[in-house]
């Protein structure tokens, strides 16, 4: 009987211990768990995109956090004749933050717009600020 209950108090603390990281959440900063989803940036993000235009199109730059993973995306409806070898963007970033030279989309710079080839199959925009960096994919949908 004693070895049954010391297998059983075992189990239990095993399951304790183990349990949290079988949770379907990610804790945010505040170390409270934040269900799977997508979600606006937090106002003040050091590299957070808080605007992104192409052309005549507004995008959106989200969070999402997916069986405790996070990851970003651009979310932008752009008309299907664009040239995505070639988009002009306006992108509003944080004080002291810029786009990464390291991004596999950035094709050139006119002047603080960068020219973006969203015709690439990894075709991020890294976002850096103060030696943090970020990397922001793209889900594009067509009009």
């Amino acid at each position: 009987m004693k070895r049954i209950l010391q297998f059983w108090s075992l189990v239990l603390v095993l399951m304790l211990i183990c349990g949290c990281t079988a949770d379907e959440h990610a804790a945010g900063e505040s170390g409270v768990a934040t269900p799977n989803g997508i979600y606006s940036l937090e106002e003040g993000d050091p590299l957070g995109i808080s605007e992104i235009v192409i052309g005549d199109s507004a995008g959106e730059a989200k969070k999402i956090i997916e069986n405790g993973k996070v990851s970003y995306c651009i979310y932008i409806t752009l008309p299907a004749e664009t040239d995505f070898k070639n988009c002009i963007a306006n992108i509003t970033l944080p004080a002291g933050a810029k786009i990464s030279e390291e991004s596999p989309c950035l094709r050139a710079d006119l002047g603080g717009r960068p020219v973006l080839d969203l015709s690439l199959e990894v075709r991020d925009l890294i976002i850096e600020n103060g030696g943090e960096t970020r990397a922001y994919g793209f889900e594009i949908k067509l009009k």
